[in-house]
């Protein structure tokens, strides 16, 4: 704390010279001896207001103190053998807050005139369990605050008229409220404060404190290609307007090329198909109020309505090259938003993602419509959107599984929670869930819970919670199929064996653990197959262990614990491990779906060993997901289509829909990177690119098997229908042989984005081909 003390020192001198004839007002909630920001005023919950100090609580009937301070010290995080920072970097006003489930009033005195308000809201610990809701008024002015859980700060900015001699700040919670900051000070004095105060603390709170950015190294994209010569309408405007292709990859200093100026865009689509297209501002001046809207899509026959066109703007963020890395970062392209408006520096560029929702029962045709494009104090431009609507009614190959792994909202719903925070858990677990379908996905990872063991060594298991999660999935069809549940091996290892635990990977398990521990596995599936079967759930597949590392102990303990599992009648494995290590060998023989990190085998092996082994063969293909690498867009889409028919695997799996580690909106704080889908406050996804990628290639999958189910059945018909399937036949067998089959499709020997499209729209012609003919 020193070194962060004695730099800020000069605040202290700053707001005392600077700020003498303003009512600046900045006030640090906390305890009586929490850190103090310099040149702040200590408020705890017992600082009530008196003419003499001029602030405080007009009551503090149920008011409460939070403190939570992290060392800049690491420490060691013993079951992965390293050492961890703290899951945020807090400073001193976002390490405490006053808070409180009562309505309560801040007053402060003041001169008449106008006031901003700012207020700093979240709390540094507490649990994920968490909903806080509230209201916040200052005058006439309101604003309202959603916070899910810990490491979260979100700020709000009341203007407000004062005609008296106080103002009153008033919080009025739904849940509860939390002040970590509260500044107050004339409107006309908004810049001022921001240069000297605001800048450096929302700085520290959103990336990171100066002494730990000190260690951050940027690596920064480099484009040195001359501009184009832009026009003079897009001169007086104020920007100009380009479009690669939306698996391209567009950084802000990204120059457009000439080609690429003043862009229409044309996509095609099949009833039912979402289909994304994107295109990018370039300011050539500073703009402010940038908006895109789009209109209807009208064709001869009819029309698709904006309210089916998503707009969204590209969001760049600070990433890591690998979640698990530190002090290394660069920007790219991730978060698709909704934005009103935003503001844009000269030569930033501004990318935006438009994805259009193909009505199912849209008449097949030619649909134009604009998309419009404006900044405050200058002419509009227009963008262009074609789409075409084919006739064509998609099948998807039910033989292939589609899935992520997932942190469950549904979790937190509690008995313990409040009403509105489970209404919020619930939605959010239910808006998710209506993601996933809409981008393909049709299972998910789960788990079970409300396993136990008396004192006597007997198994019950209360499946009402679980129950609670499976029929939330079948709601939505995710349930359909066997099920992949975790089960607690390890939770019980610590209780049964070792309470040090078995470690990440198995790293801390022992050499010595007795039979009677696998026994004790064998009786937890005995009792979890009779719940499934009393509550006419679907197969599950049993995942003890999640990638046990290929050291003797490791693979022993993990092969007899895949043994005991087997021990119940019917019961299948699922294993998280590259089957090529030859030390797993001994686990084969209890496997029965073996999860693969990257296609380690190619499809004829597959074929073969499935045969063999009766193995199914599955994929977690990280390397796509955003743990790794935010842009290789196009692989992702390669991965989850082309790819994944090419490689004979059965499943797509990867970790993860979202990883929140801490601040879920800053990827360098906490003890890994944030990545894949974020959401609001309000639980609803926010999409980025690589999942909007998952569902492209998923559809060029679909284009596939419903080319194959025709041709066989044009085979099958005869005549005509069979010469059309034999030269339908004869493309796909072209298309299987130019794919460069590969592990991991991430950047290098893929498709452009605008071959990946001639190819699918040769799948779509043959389909149309085909449909005119076939019965």
């Amino acid at each position: 704390m020193r070194k962060l003390f004695v730099g800020l020192t000069w605040l202290v001198v700053l707001l005392g010279t600077r700020f003498a004839e303003a009512e600046v007002h900045l006030f640090d909630m906390g305890t009586e001896k929490s850190e103090l920001r310099p040149g702040f005023t200590r408020v705890t919950a017992k600082s009530r207001y008196t003419p003499e100090t001029g602030f405080g609580w007009h009551q503090t009937d149920g008011l409460k103190e939070h403190h939570r301070f992290y060392s800049r010290e690491w420490e060691m995080n013993e079951s992965r053998g390293s050492k961890q920072p703290p899951p945020i970097y807090t400073n001193e006003i976002t390490c405490d807050s006053v808070l409180s489930k009562q309505p309560a009033t801040f007053v402060v005195d003041v001169e008449p005139g106008r006031y901003t308000v700012y207020l700093l809201s979240g709390l540094s610990a507490g649990s994920p369990r968490d909903y806080h809701w509230f209201d916040v008024a200052a005058g006439t002015a309101k604003a309202t605050v959603k916070i899910p859980g810990p490491f979260i700060f979100e700020r709000r900015i009341l203007q407000t008229a004062v005609d008296g001699k106080r103002l009153a700040i008033e919080l009025a919670p739904k849940t509860g409220w939390m002040l970590a900051a509260l500044l107050v000070f004339p409107s006309d004095e908004e810049a001022k404060v921001r240069k000297e105060v605001l800048d450096a603390l929302e700085k520290e709170i959103y990336f990171l404190p100066p002494d730990v950015a000190a260690e951050w190294k940027e690596t920064r994209h480099e484009d040195n290609r001359a501009l184009p010569e832009f026009s003079e309408t897009d001169r007086r405007r104020g920007f100009a307007l380009f479009a690669r292709h939306w698996s391209e990859v567009v950084y802000p200093n990204t120059v457009p090329r000439r080609i690429e100026l003043d862009p229409k865009l044309e996509i095609f689509a099949s009833l039912g198909e979402y289909e994304p297209a994107a295109f990018t501002v370039h300011p050539l001046k500073d703009l402010s109020g940038l908006t895109v809207t789009a209109g209807d899509l009208r064709s001869d026959k009819g029309a698709i309505p904006a309210d089916r066109i998503d707009v969204r703007h590209v969001r760049y963020m600070l990433v890591r090259p690998n979640y698990s890395m530190f002090f290394s970062c660069h920007i790219a392209p991730d978060v698709l938003e909704h934005r009103e408006s935003l503001d844009a520096k000269k030569a930033e560029n501004q990318r935006f993602w438009i994805t259009v929702a193909v009505p199912e029962t849209a008449e097949p045709g030619v649909y134009q419509g604009v998309l419009k494009v404006a900044a405050s104090g200058g002419a509009a431009a227009d963008v262009p959107l074609k789409l075409r609507v084919l006739p064509i009614r998609l099948q998807k190959n039910p033989e292939h599984i589609y899935g992520m792994y997932y942190r469950d909202p549904i979790n937190s719903v509690s008995d313990s929670n409040t009403p509105e925070a489970n209404a919020y858990f619930q939605r959010k677990a239910e808006l998710e869930r209506r993601d996933m379908v809409a981008h393909g996905m049709n299972c998910h990872i789960s788990g079970v819970s409300g396993l136990n063991r008396d004192d006597h060594g007997n198994w019950t298991m209360d499946g009402q919670e679980t129950d609670r999660h499976i029929a939330l999935d079948r709601k939505f069809g995710l349930a359909d199929r066997p099920l992949v549940v975790q089960f607690p091996v390890s939770w019980w290892y610590a209780k049964l064996v070792d309470p040090k635990g078995a470690g990440s990977h198995l790293r801390l398990v022992r050499s010595d653990v007795p039979q009677s521990f696998f026994d004790e596995v064998t009786k937890m599936v005995q009792v979890i197959e009779q719940t499934r079967k009393k509550y006419g759930w679907p197969e599950f597949l049993y995942y003890p262990i999640d990638e046990p590392s290929t050291n003797a102990d490791s693979v022993r303990f993990m092969t007899n614990v895949l043994k005991a599992c087997k021990q119940a009648p019917g019961v299948r494995t699922y294993v998280t491990a590259d089957p090529t290590h030859e030390q797993f060998e001994p686990m084969w023989p209890y496997v029965d779906v073996w999860c693969c990190q990257p296609f380690v085998f190619d499809h004829a092996k597959i074929q073969q060993l499935s045969k063999e082994k009766n193995i199914e063969f599955w994929c977690y293909p990280n390397h796509i997901s955003g743990e790794n690498d935010h842009t290789p867009v196009r692989g992702a889409r390669m991965t989850w289509g082309f790819g994944f028919w090419r490689s004979g695997f059965k499943a797509l799996i990867p970790w993860i829909y979202a990883s929140d580690v801490s601040d879920p909106w800053n990827y360098l704080d906490g003890t890994a990177m944030d990545f894949v889908n974020r959401s609001t406050p309000d639980g609803e996804p926010v999409p980025v690119t690589l999942w909007e990628a998952y569902r492209e290639g998923i559809d060029d999958g679909r284009y596939l098997y419903t080319l194959a189910q025709l041709c066989e059945r044009g085979k099958s018909q005869g005549g005509r229908a069979a010469e059309l399937a034999e030269s339908a036949r004869k493309e796909l067998a072209w298309l299987w042989d130019s794919i460069k089959v590969q592990e991991k499709y991430k950047y290098d020997d893929l498709w452009s984005g605008a071959d990946f499209d001639a190819y699918r729209w040769l799948l779509a012609s043959k389909i149309l081909e085909l449909q005119e003919v076939v019965k």
